[in-house]
Order: C-alpha cells, then structure tokens, then sequence
C-alpha cells in the first residue's frame, strides 16, 4: 500500500497532479479520499482556499493472480492462451481457468504441473501476507473433472465401507487429491475420514 497527498482547487485537479506522475502496475487500484475542501463561495463562485486529497494504491489480488499468471504462460511459451477468470468476494478465491491449444502439457501427469503453477501463482499472489485469496489454476476445465472422479470415488468408497461395516484404504495420493476426498466425504452421513503418512 502507498499514500500520496496533493493540493489543488478542486479535487480533480489535485488527485490528477498525484496520478500524473504515477505509474500503476495493471493489477493496482486507487482510492482518493478528501482531507480538506476549498471554501466556495457563492453559487460555486470565487471558492477560497485549496482541496487536499489522499490517494490510497493497493494491490488486486484477483487482477494480480490474473497478471501473474500471464506473465508465467509467456515465459513458458504459452503467450497466446486465453484466461477465464471468476472472483467469488465471499471465500475471497479467484478461480483461473487456462484456454487453448495444445495444453496438454501445461497438465502434466496426474495434474502435476498445473498443481505447480497454482503453487507459484498463490505463493506471489499472497507474498505480502495481506487479504489472503486463495487462487485455483486450472486448464480447460482438467481439475474440475478430476475433482468429479474423485467426489464419484469416494462416493463409491463410503457406500462399500457403510455395506460391509468396515475401514476401507486408498491408493497413494497426493494432498490436494485428499482433501478434496475428505471434505466431499465431511458432507456424507456415516463416515469418517482420516490420512496416513505426512501431510
């Protein structure tokens, strides 16, 4: 976050003094809050006195993953794909959906590599430690059918555990492919989840 203050006759005049000579990055906003307002006189006529304004700029975050993101497509030589991106204000995530051709391998196996770049884009995104949002990368809709599969498996799996009365073990996962089992299955009546191993 970065204050400036300005005068000026009006407050136009005194936040376009501020802006001129500021560069904001694409993923920053401004507010302008007026400190102190000239005297007008009559009808608006022969005000005396200055306007003083603050100008508060911060930082975007969903603009910011946004930006991020395109900046790491660039680098990997995805320049030309396309990004769908979705804010929800209430749980404050921004949902960042890659589209195109040839995106194969921007997944990578088992989801790897587009886990990592959602890795990289939360990291930056959030590296000031303010109004955390949590961001969620995905191409061509891959992590939202993945997410399905799962919510089917462990469906399959709690009917299978309530039927014969008993534990039922999963293969290996990793730990974003857990917690989407263990918070599907936290919505199911009459079972309960648990991992083993390291988190």
């Amino acid at each position: 976050m970065r204050t400036y203050q300005e005068s000026g006759t009006t407050v136009e005049e005194a936040t376009t003094k501020i802006l001129k000579d500021l560069e904001l990055k694409e993923y920053e906003r401004y507010e302008v809050k007026v400190m102190e307002e000239a005297n007008k006189g009559y009808l608006g006529i022969m005000s005396s006195g200055s306007t003083r304004v603050e100008l508060t700029v911060c930082e975007h975050k969903p603009a910011k993953a946004e930006f991020l993101l395109k900046q790491l497509l660039g680098r990997m030589g995805y320049g030309s794909a396309a990004i769908d991106a979705r804010h929800e204000e209430k749980d404050m995530t921004v949902d960042l959906v890659i589209r195109g051709e040839n995106l194969g391998p921007l997944i990578g196996p088992r989801g790897r590599r587009v886990k990592a770049i959602e890795h990289l884009v939360n990291l930056f995104t959030n590296i000031d430690r303010k109004d955390y949002v949590r961001v969620r990368v995905d191409v061509e809709d891959y992590n939202q059918e993945r997410r399905k599969k799962l919510h089917q498996l462990a469906e399959r799996v709690a009917r299978t555990a309530i039927h014969h009365g008993r534990p039922v073990k999963l293969k290996p996962m990793d730990v974003q492919d857990r917690k989407v089992i263990h918070e599907h299955l936290a919505e199911h009546g009459g079972v309960t989840t648990a991992s083993e191993g390291r988190e």
